[in-house]
C-alpha cells in the first residue's frame, strides 16, 4: 500500500475507486506482505483512509486486508460508512464492519434493522501478519482468517444505503458487540480490497497463499470457532477438559481407557480405548445439529471395527437404545464410514483401509453449503447432497455407540484405538481449512509419515536478527558468521512474523561457526527469492571456514543455474551426481527448497512437492562447514556463473535426517 504526495491512494484493481488519506496519522515506510511493496502504519489516533467516490452498498460483498498489530484498544480495519472524509466526524451510518475488539478478536457484521455479527474465537493482536476476509451475500456471512473459515452465520444482507469505504477508522455504535476502545486502528495494514461478490473458500485460501510469502503455524492456525475441543491429554479419568474455552467437558467410562499414551504432537498425550468398554461422552448435549464438522486423529490395528465418533441419545457411557447418527466408524476391514440419518441411511465409505497402526486425521462435515463431506488425512474421499440428519437431542460419544443397523456394522460397538485431538465445530470446515489443519498438525507430529516432521535440526538460522550474526534456533549452539558486507537485514520475509536477509550477489554469505564431521544423512531446507539470470549459490558444504565462495573440497550443494533451474548435487569422491528441476524459480517469488540424502537416495523438493529423485546415497567423506548464500559449485553440471546469491534467504535449516515427503509438505504449508 502506497500513497502519492497529495495523499491519494491508488486503486490497483479494475474499479478505479481511489482513496485519500488523513493529513497525518499514517506512515508509509513499513515492509508489506508482498515482496517489493510497502504497507501503511496507522497511529491509532487519527490515521484513516476513505474512498474518494461514494457508492451504493453492494448486496454481495467481500472485504479483504492484511493486518499486523499488538494493540489492546481494538480498532476499525475496513468498513462502509456515510462519512465522506477520512475521519470519524459526520454521519452515524456504518455497516459491513470488520473491526478488532480490545482482546484482539475480529468481528464482522451487517445491519438488517439490528446488528448481525460473527466473531473469531482466537485473538490476532500478536504482532504477526494476518490475512482477513469477510463476506456477506446469498450464502450467508463468513469470516476467514489466514485462509481458514473462523465464523459464519446465515445473514444474507446488510443495510441498503450509500456511502464510502473506510480503512483504519470509523464510528462503531454502542449496539455493536465488543465495541473497541478506539475507533482508530493502531498497526499495519496492507493489500486492502473490496469485491462486489462473495469470495469462495477456495479463492480465499488462494489469496492467502499467493499474497503471503508463506504460511506459519502461528498465522495459519485455521481456528474455526469450535463447539468443543478434547485434546485427551489427561493423566487420569473422570472429567476431560474442553480446550475450546466453552466448558463442554466430557466424562469417561470407569474401565477400558489407558491414559498418558504417546500423543500425536509430542507436547501432549492421548487415550487408548480397549475395544471392550472404553468410552467417552460429552456432558453437553446438542439438538439436531445440521451444520457441523467433527474431527479426530486416531491410530489402530483393529480387525473388529468400532465407532470413532458418534452422536446418540445416551447421556452416559452406556450404549443407546435408539437415536444414533452423525457418526464415523471403522468397518472390520479398516475402511471408514461417515453416516447420517435424515429419514434414511446416508453414508460415505473410504475405498481404502486405515487400520495400519499409523496416525490418521478424519473430518466429517454436514451443512447447506456443501452437503455431506468426508475427509481423511486432509484429502476429500466422498460427498453426498445431504444437508440434515436425525432430529433429536443427543450427546457426542468417542469410541462407543450402537451400530447394528448401519451398513457393514463392525463386530464391536467399542473401538480398539488410540484417539487424540478431537473437535466438534458448528460450521462446515471447507476443503482448504481441512487440508491446512492436517498439514499444521502433521508439522508438529513426531510420527506422521513414518518420520519426524519436526525432527530436531542440527542448525536453524531463522534470519530474524536485525543486527549481528545469525543465531542457531535449534538449541545446539551452531551459530553462523555473516560476511562483513553484502548482506541487508530486515527484508520482507518468507515466513510472516519474522524477517529475511538480502544478499548482494558478490560478497554476501553466511558460514557455520562450527565444523561438522561428514554428515551422510541430512536435509537442507531454505526459503529463497531471486530474479538472477547468472545463477545463485543457496547452500554448500565445504572445507572453507570463511564466509566466502572459495574452497578446496565442496559437496552437498544446492544452487540455481543461470536459467533459474534448481539443482542439488553430491560428490562421492569420484563422480558428481546432480538432481535438477524441470521448472525455473528465478521469478522474484519466495520458494521453499528441501534437498535430502538418506537410505532412499537423493530427493529434491520445491514448494512442498517432490521435483526430482534418484538412488544415489554416497557423499564425500568431509569435515566441513555449512554455507548459506554462497559456495563453490565448480565441476557440478550447470554450475552458476555467480557463486553468490543475488536475492534473499529465510529459515535456513539443516536436519540430520532425510525428511519424508509428508514431512516436507507439512513444513512447507506450516512455514517451518
Amino acid at each position: 500500500m502506497t500513497a502519492t504526495a497529495d495523499r491519494s491512494i491508488v486503486d490497483a484493481g479494475a474499479g478505479g475507486v481511489r482513496g485519500w488519506a488523513s493529513d497525518g496519522g499514517i506512515s508509509w515506510s513499513s515492509a508489506g506482505v508482498v515482496a517489493g511493496d510497502g504497507a501503511a502504519t496507522f497511529d491509532g489516533a487519527s490515521g484513516c483512509i476513505a474512498a474518494v467516490a461514494g457508492v451504493a452498498a453492494p448486496t454481495s460483498v467481500s472485504v479483504e486486508t492484511w493486518f499486523r498489530t499488538t494493540t489492546t484498544t481494538g480498532g476499525w480495519l475496513v468498513g462502509f460508512s456515510g462519512i465522506s472524509t477520512p475521519s470519524v466526524s459526520g454521519s452515524s451510518s456504518h455497516d459491513r464492519n470488520l473491526y478488532m475488539r480490545d482482546d484482539g478478536r475480529l468481528t464482522f457484521g451487517t445491519w438488517t434493522g439490528s446488528v448481525q455479527s460473527i466473531t473469531s474465537t482466537a485473538s490476532y493482536n500478536d504482532g504477526r501478519w494476518h490475512h482477513a476476509v469477510a463476506t456477506n451475500g446469498p450464502t450467508g456471512t463468513r469470516l476467514y482468517v489466514d485462509g481458514a473459515l473462523v465464523a459464519s452465520n446465515g445473514t444474507t444482507s446488510g443495510q441498503a444505503t450509500s456511502g464510502y469505504w473506510h480503512v483504519g477508522c470509523n464510528l462503531i455504535g454502542v449496539d455493536w458487540p465488543g465495541v473497541p476502545s478506539s475507533v482508530y486502528f493502531q498497526g499495519d495494514l496492507d493489500e486492502v480490497a473490496v469485491y462486489t461478490s462473495q469470495l469462495s473458500p477456495t479463492a480465499v485460501a488462494s489469496h492467502f497463499r499467493s499474497s503471503s510469502t508463506a504460511l506459519t503455524a502461528a498465522s495459519a492456525r485455521a481456528h474455526s470457532a469450535p463447539w468443543a475441543v478434547w485434546r485427551l491429554g489427561e493423566s487420569a479419568g473422570g472429567s476431560l477438559a474442553d480446550d475450546s474455552g466453552n466448558g463442554r467437558t466430557a466424562t469417561t467410562s470407569g474401565t477400558g481407557l489407558t491414559y498418558g499414551e504417546p500423543g500425536l504432537t509430542g507436547d501432549d498425550t492421548a487415550i487408548r480405548f480397549d475395544g471392550a468398554s472404553g468410552c467417552v461422552v460429552s456432558t453437553a448435549s446438542m439438538y439436531d445439529p445440521d451444520v457441523f464438522s467433527i474431527e479426530a486423529w486416531f491410530s489402530t490395528t483393529t480387525t473388529t471395527g468400532g465407532p470413532l465418533i458418534a452422536f446418540n441419545t445416551s447421556s452416559t457411557t452406556a450404549l443407546p437404545v435408539s437415536g444414533f447418527d452423525r457418526h464415523i466408524y471403522l468397518r472390520d476391514d479398516g475402511r471408514l464410514t461417515f453416516g447420517v440419518y435424515p429419514g434414511s441411511l446416508q453414508t460415505i465409505t473410504t475405498p481404502v483401509s486405515y487400520n495400519d497402526g499409523a496416525w490418521h486425521q478424519v473430518v466429517a462435515t454436514l451443512g447447506p453449503t456443501d452437503g455431506m463431506n468426508f475427509y481423511v488425512d486432509g484429502a476429500p474421499v466422498g460427498n453426498l447432497a445431504i444437508s440434515s440428519g436425525g432430529a433429536y437431542l443427543a450427546y457426542w460419544h468417542l469410541g462407543c455407540s450402537e451400530l447394528s443397523t448401519w451398513p457393514h456394522p463392525p463386530t464391536s460397538n467399542f473401538l480398539a484405538a488410540t484417539i487424540d485431538e478431537v473437535a466438534v465445530h458448528t460450521v462446515e470446515l471447507d476443503p482448504a481449512t481441512v487440508a491446512y489443519r492436517y498439514a499444521l498438525v502433521s508439522s508438529l507430529s513426531p510420527s506422521i509419515g513414518g518420520h519426524a516432521a519436526r525432527r530436531p535440526p542440527t542448525l536453524r538460522w531463522t534470519l530474524d536478527e536485525t543486527t549481528g550474526n545469525p543465531q542457531d534456533g535449534s538449541g545446539n549452539g551452531n551459530h553462523g558468521t555473516a560476511s562483513g558486507s553484502g548482506i541487508t537485514k530486515r527484508q520482507s520475509p518468507a515466513v510472516p512474523g519474522g524477517t529475511a536477509w538480502g544478499f548482494n550477489g558478490s560478497s554476501g554469505c553466511i558460514v557455520s561457526a562450527s565444523s561438522f564431521i561428514n554428515p551422510t544423512t541430512f536435509s537442507i531446507e531454505t526459503w529463497f527469492r531471486t530474479t538472477s539470470t547468472t545463477g545463485a549459490g543457496l547452500a554448500a558444504f565445504t572445507d572453507n571456514a570463511a564466509a566466502t565462495a572459495t574452497a578446496t573440497n565442496h559437496d552437498r550443494v544446492l544452487y540455481l543455474r543461470d536459467t533459474g533451474v534448481l539443482s542439488f548435487g553430491i560428490h562421492d569422491g569420484g563422480a558428481r551426481t546432480v538432481l535438477s528441476t524441470s521448472a525455473t524459480y528465478h521469478d522474484g517469488r519466495w520458494h521453499h527448497a528441501v534437498a535430502t540424502v538418506g537410505s532412499g537416495g537423493m530427493k529434491l523438493y520445491v514448494d512442498g512437492t517432490l521435483a526430482a529423485s534418484n538412488a544415489a546415497t554416497a557423499v564425500q567423506s568431509l569435515t566441513g562447514y555449512w554455507h548459506a548464500g554462497c559456495g563453490k559449485y565448480t565441476s557440478y553440471s550447470g554450475a552458476p556463473t555467480n557463486s553468490y546469491l543475488n536475492g534473499a534467504l529465510d529459515e535456513f535449516t539443516i536436519v540430520p535426517a532425510a525428511l519424508t515427503p509428508v514431512a516436507v509438505h507439512a513444513r512447507f504449508v506450516a512455514g517451518l
